[in-house]
């Protein structure tokens, strides 16, 4: 569906160019705000952020404002490097430690699941029936206070900044486990808790790509 409303979109601008004589199709414009709508389609139709959505909607984004002028020329020079090494990290990523505990965490039961993408989220959650979380914050923020939750088994919370940052605040009476990673990007526990045999515990994996993660 998506795919039939960008060609009949194109299809009207081509038809404004030849019956408008001032009207022009501006190419350096269109092509990277398609890359957009496609790549955000996809997260909302798949309901999940991979990473060929990822890097298809930074070459939209990037080459967009390139062309608009908000980036300068010099700063295009490191794009594909920084894309490549976003890439690279995906690979590695799939065989980590860290996917497969991700994976894992969703057999355990039905996770909440937000997405800040060019947006921010705040939400404060009083639940007796948390499961945990998937956090996804791309050119967005998301800022998620459990403080109030009472957890009833462990629970596992992944995080994903991606230009993009994120905060969330814990319990007082958990245990609290970190398997973080961070690239051009930083991991921040500020949470003191002292272990306890009694408490529940909260596995949280979080990896961070020019973004951040702060755990309070």
């Amino acid at each position: 569906m998506l795919f039939g409303v960008i060609i009949i979109f194109l299809g009207v601008l081509f038809l404004l160019e030849s019956i408008i004589p001032t009207f022009e199709v501006q190419f350096e414009i269109i092509w990277p705000t398609i890359l957009i709508i496609i790549s955000i389609g996809r997260i909302i139709k798949n309901k999940k952020v991979d990473i060929c959505t990822s890097i298809i909607f930074l070459i939209g984004v990037w080459y967009l404002l390139y062309n608009l002028l908000i980036i300068p020329t010099p700063f295009t020079e490191v794009f594909w490097p920084i894309i490549f090494i976003v890439f690279g990290v995906s690979i590695v990523w799939k065989n980590s430690r860290f996917q497969k505990e991700a994976k894992k965490s969703v057999k355990n039961g039905p996770m909440l699941t937000y997405y800040g993408v060019f947006s921010g989220i705040e939400e404060k959650l009083q639940t007796e029936d948390f499961k945990g979380a998937n956090l996804y914050a791309i050119f967005g923020g998301i800022d998620l206070d459990i403080s109030k939750v009472e957890l009833k088994k462990d629970i596992t919370i992944n995080i994903y900044s991606i230009f993009g940052g994120t905060e969330i605040k814990l319990p007082e009476n958990v245990n609290i486990k970190i398997n973080a990673s961070a690239l051009f990007g930083s991991n921040e526990n500020k949470a003191n808790r002292k272990e306890k045999k009694e408490n529940k515990t909260i596995y949280i994996n979080t990896i961070s790509i020019f973004g951040g993660t702060e755990i309070k």
